[in-house]
């Protein structure tokens, strides 16, 4: 549900937010031993609120990070946004936003997400971590997005906040979280086949569709 704690774990385990009470481990040490620069770096987040520059659309998914064209059109067209980034004058060397660029371009809230999305792919890590990163999108984009999360990141950690079910089943361990608390943790079969929570809110989401 809302206001579960879901966002909050992924700010305390990224160290945007301090511990209060208790500690995170990592291969048994405190998270907060590492240094922060050397701990940050395994993390690619895409999160709900995030931000787009007045840069280039390049800039925007590689920053300074160099990156041949090959790479950048094969990252593209992994996440479907080479068309739409062909179509454009001046292609990747687009500058974003009208504002401060009479020739900027500005994209939908679907298109944005596949951007950010992209720029995570582009930073690497041992850690994806997506925080609702499809809300902006119909459900054939969703669905395309995670396939394509799900081929990508095989082999890596990649977490996924969500309160839209559709993306949990083929999550290999769901953690149930209800008032800040952890109330469930299994696989899709296994938490419904206890019939608690997880059950209860899947078939509340399902029903409609059946």
């Amino acid at each position: 549900d809302n206001g579960a704690g879901k966002s909050t774990i992924i700010r305390l385990l990224m160290r945007l937010c301090p511990v209060t009470d208790g500690d995170i481990l990592l291969n048994g040490k405190s998270i907060y031993s590492y240094d922060y620069e050397e701990y940050i770096s395994c993390f690619a987040p895409v999160f709900q609120d995030f931000m787009l520059y007045a840069f280039t659309l390049r800039e925007n998914i590689w920053f300074d990070k160099a990156a041949t064209d090959s790479e950048s059109s094969a990252l593209l067209t992994d996440i479907g946004l080479d068309k739409k980034i062909r179509s454009l004058p001046r292609g990747l060397d687009t500058p974003y936003t009208k504002r401060f660029f009479a020739d900027g371009v500005e994209f939908s809230g679907g298109e944005e997400q596949k951007l950010v999305i992209a720029r995570a792919y582009a930073k690497g890590g041992a850690v994806m971590v997506l925080d609702e990163p499809t809300s902006a999108l119909d459900p054939l984009a969703e669905h395309a997005i995670y396939e394509l999360i799900h081929k990508l990141r095989l082999g890596y950690i990649t977490l996924f906040i969500s309160h839209r079910l559709s993306t949990t089943r083929f999550s290999d361990k769901i953690l149930v979280l209800n008032q800040g608390r952890l109330v469930e943790e299994g696989s899709h079969e296994k938490l419904m086949q206890q019939n608690g929570l997880y059950h209860r809110i899947f078939t509340l989401q399902t029903q409609y569709y059946q």
